[in-house]
């Protein structure tokens, strides 16, 4: 909408504007409780549905509520939802970062149905954790079945996630590719 304005650094976005329009950006950096409906929320509702798509990327703005809004779509598809805070994974220094998230993700699988949402991936890819980004790129492309993988993002993540999901979902967001002067992300086809 011509209200909406976005400023970004090298891959990060932020909505600017202070239109009543965009009252569920959280400007403040924090989710407001009531969230606006956003372009974004019709698709993010068809990923958790019908079982068919189990691995997803959701852009949006610092602050929009992607993950209440993973949160809501995944309850009125009747499934539990889960987050994975990927730097509590790294937190451990007891544990290998790999085997915690091991241990985690197994934990989530038993509530199947499931929504899995990997928060904050941008932390493993800026401290160039090669075995631990490999493995999440191993489970976004070959997901479980009983679960549906999202990984969040205000940044955009390198082609290698990209290349590998399902379905790529923004919410509240012109095309990331579009703001980044970049090709259209295309997420591999689903296999029938």
């Amino acid at each position: 909408h011509p209200a909406f304005a976005v400023t970004r650094s090298p891959r990060r976005w932020r909505c600017e504007s202070s239109s009543p329009i965009c009252a569920g950006l959280g400007h403040g950096g924090s989710t407001p409780r009531d969230l606006i409906e956003l372009p974004g929320d019709a698709h993010l509702d068809h990923v958790m549905v019908g079982g068919v798509i189990h691995s997803a990327i959701v852009y949006g703005p610092s602050g929009n509520g992607k993950r209440t809004r993973i949160r809501s779509a995944a309850i009125r598809a009747g499934r539990v939802h889960i987050t994975i805070s990927i730097p509590d994974q790294f937190a451990d220094r007891l544990a290998d970062p790999i085997e915690a998230f091991h241990a985690q993700l197994k934990s989530c699988l038993a509530l199947d149905p499931v929504v899995i949402t990997l928060q904050a991936m941008s932390f493993a890819i800026a401290r160039d954790d090669t075995a631990f980004c490999s493995r999440v790129r191993r489970l976004l492309y070959d997901p479980p079945p009983e679960a549906t993988i999202i990984v969040t993002a205000s940044e955009r993540l390198p082609a290698e996630f990209e290349d590998v999901v399902q379905d790529i979902v923004t919410l509240g967001l012109p095309d990331p590719a579009a703001i980044l002067g970049e090709t259209t992300p295309q997420p591999r086809p689903i296999a029938d």
